[in-house]
């Protein structure tokens, strides 16, 4: 099971005196994000969880990727606190090891956007 998220590096700016560096926060488990006191902006990308399968009398292929939203420079609000939901990866859960039984992943959300599973 892989689950989504969003996930980034540190970027240092070299904007000059008095900017903060750029922070990348990575969220792998639904909660909270509280953007920074002064940031008016971030580039946001959502993956949500990828799909399972449980195979069938030949077997199957594995289960798909999840989705993937991407905003770069996206307007937000210093100090707001955002609701991220995580989605997870699909769960295999027919017990018939003779009908391939396909299962979503769960949808990841923030920010107004939605990755789907």
């Amino acid at each position: 099971m892989a689950n989504g998220g969003l996930v980034g590096k540190f970027n240092p700016t070299v904007a000059g005196p008095g900017t903060v560096p750029e922070k990348i926060t990575t969220v792998n488990a639904s909660g909270s994000f509280v953007a920074g006191t002064h940031t008016n902006q971030a580039d946001i990308l959502l993956i949500a969880g990828g799909a399972a399968v449980r195979g069938g009398p030949g077997g199957t292929g594995g289960g798909g990727a999840g989705g993937m939203v991407q905003r770069p420079a996206a307007s937000i609000t210093g100090g707001t606190t955002y609701p991220i939901t995580i989605g997870a990866g699909g769960q295999r859960n027919n017990p018939s090891p003779n009908v391939p039984t396909p299962a979503v992943g769960g949808d990841t959300t923030g920010f107004g956007l939605t990755a789907k599973g």
